[in-house]
């Protein structure tokens, strides 16, 4: 394919699910020999209030519209929208501009958020989302189930699903996956430290955990929201944990490969969480809450489900499981051999492309 592509989305920093996807893309197409350019959509800071205005962010994504001449020397749009209206709309020049000018358009989506956004607007808020939405060439998801996210703009057959990827670098070998030692539990998170990600449950369950005499270890890596920051740190301070901050590269791999067990106590309408398949790939075993893109990979995959907004839960499903060692090893080479089938990036990219060129 040697149509010029731009790409528009959030790439680092901050760190996100959706921008360390567009980073690997981009970085996929330059060293493959494409002609990318890209437009960073991200504010220089991290915010946990997604789809709330503000006067910054109202200056910013305004910025953004006078970049839309950029399409007329691409043939192929690449974007990764936000998913709430105000997400939709900060996109909508270059989705718009794109239908006319007759490019190929592709709207990538990666949570379970924009159908909940579209079903609670009000009928105006509707009918313009649907107008912006239905103008792009087709769509892609992450899974069976978040289908649904694009249903009420697209027809089904301009619909893809593409699953999300771990990065080669994070891929441990199968003689480490085996190796892993289950001798003390060390809890692995990996996410953005926000409130409707469920640290703060998480650092409850810590507490449970002292409480009752249980041995841990736990190393937390993300960003914190400036909002929520002083009551992190604080929380932080009463309970035995380390926050690595932002870990990147190595740093990164060292933290995934030193734990045994990834916790994720999300709330929030998630996409297929990459954190949740980088320690799948680590041989770490899977706490998690329960969303629709999990459940379509149930079968093939081995992963606890615990009750959302609960730390007795993470604390009781940890305390359980982590008794029965047998079982840990299985369901690290089970989670494993899922991540190398179908979740290596050159999977992902290359199923990308074949999206792309037809």
């Amino acid at each position: 394919m040697n149509d010029k592509i731009l790409m528009v989305g959030p790439f680092e920093k901050p760190i996100t699910g959706v921008s360390v996807c567009n980073d690997l893309i981009l970085k996929k197409f330059k060293e493959n020999k494409y002609n990318v350019t890209y437009i960073n959509t991200s504010l220089d800071r991290f915010d946990e209030n997604v789809g709330k205005i503000s006067i910054k962010k109202l200056f910013y994504y305004l910025r953004l519209y006078f970049l839309f001449y950029k399409i007329f020397n691409n043939k192929v749009i690449y974007i990764t929208p936000g998913h709430t209206f105000l997400g939709i709309i900060k996109y909508s020049s270059f989705i718009l501009m794109g239908r006319l000018l007759k490019k190929k358009t592709i709207l990538h989506i990666h949570s379970d958020i924009l159908i909940n956004s579209y079903n609670e607007s009000n009928r105006v808020k509707k009918n313009i989302m649907k107008f912006v939405i239905s103008k792009a060439s087709r769509g892609i998801v992450l899974s069976e189930s978040l289908i649904r996210n694009l249903t009420p703009f697209l027809p089904r057959k301009k619909i893809e699903v593409l699953f999300n990827f771990v990065e080669n670098d994070f891929l441990l070998s199968k003689g480490e996956i085996i190796s892993k030692k289950y001798d003390k539990i060390r809890i692995v998170y990996l996410s953005n430290l926000m409130t409707q990600k469920g640290i703060f449950y998480l650092l409850d369950a810590f507490k449970l955990m002292s409480k009752n005499g249980i041995s841990y270890e736990a190393k937390l890596a993300g960003n914190i929201d400036k909002t929520i920051e002083e009551k992190v740190k604080l929380e932080l301070k009463s309970v035995d944990v380390e926050y690595k901050g932002i870990v990147r590269g190595k740093e990164k791999r060292d933290l995934l490969k030193w734990g045994n067990i990834f916790v994720f106590p999300s709330f929030l309408s998630e996409g297929l969480p990459l954190s949740i398949l980088e320690n799948m790939a680590c041989g770490n075993i899977i706490f998690t809450t329960k969303h629709p893109s999990l459940e379509d990979i149930k079968d093939e995959t081995d992963l606890i489900y615990i009750d959302k907004k609960s730390s007795d839960d993470i604390y009781t499903k940890i305390t359980k499981y982590f008794k029965d060692k047998e079982y840990l090893k299985n369901s690290a080479l089970v989670n494993y051999q899922f991540i190398q089938s179908v979740g290596s990036e050159d999977v992902f990219f290359k199923k990308l492309l074949f999206f792309l060129k037809n």
